[in-house]
C-alpha cells in the first residue's frame, strides 16, 4: 500500500490521496474542502494511507477527525506537525514549514489562521466551515 502512495507523490499531480487495501481516493482541487466533505460523510478512514500535498494545522485536525493512521506530506506546518504527533498520527514529509502562508504570500493561510488557538477536532470543523463562509461571502 505504501510503495502505491510513493507513486502518488511521486508522478501525479492530485492534493490529496488516500489509499487502503481495497480503494483509493483522489482529489485535484486546491484547499481544504475535499478534506472536509469527508469528514462530514462520517466514515471510518482508519485504514487509509493518506498523501497530502499541504498540510496546515487545520487539515491535520480534519485528519484527527477521520482517524487517518499515517501520512506523508510534500509540505506540513510546524502547528499540523505537533497536532499530528499529539494524537500518534505517524508523518513523514518532505518539507516543515513554520506556518502555511496565504495564496497571496501576505499573510498566513485563513485555514491556519482559524484553527491556531485550537486543539480539538470537532471544535476546529467549526471554525473551518465557519471561515468557508465568510470567503465565501467576501468574494
Amino acid at each position: 500500500m505504501e510503495d502505491n502512495l510513493k507513486y502518488y507523490i511521486d508522478t501525479l499531480n492530485n492534493t490529496l490521496v488516500l489509499v487502503s487495501d481495497t480503494n483509493i481516493i483522489e482529489n485535484k482541487e486546491r484547499g481544504i474542502g475535499f478534506l472536509l466533505s469527508l469528514v462530514k460523510e462520517k466514515k471510518d478512514f482508519s485504514k487509509y494511507i493518506a498523501y497530502d500535498k499541504v498540510i496546515g494545522k487545520g487539515a491535520a485536525l480534519l485528519y484527527v477527525e477521520l482517524g487517518i493512521k499515517k501520512i506523508f506530506a510534500k509540505v506540513i506546518s510546524e502547528p499540523a506537525y505537533n497536532v499530528l504527533k499529539d494524537n500518534k498520527i505517524a508523518i513523514d514529509y518532505r518539507l516543515k514549514v513554520p506556518n502555511i502562508i496565504n495564496r497571496k504570500g501576505d499573510d498566513l493561510c485563513p485555514m491556519e489562521k482559524a484553527v491556531l488557538n485550537i486543539n480539538d477536532s470537532k471544535l476546529a470543523i467549526i471554525a473551518i466551515e465557519t471561515t468557508i463562509e465568510r470567503l465565501k461571502g467576501a468574494n
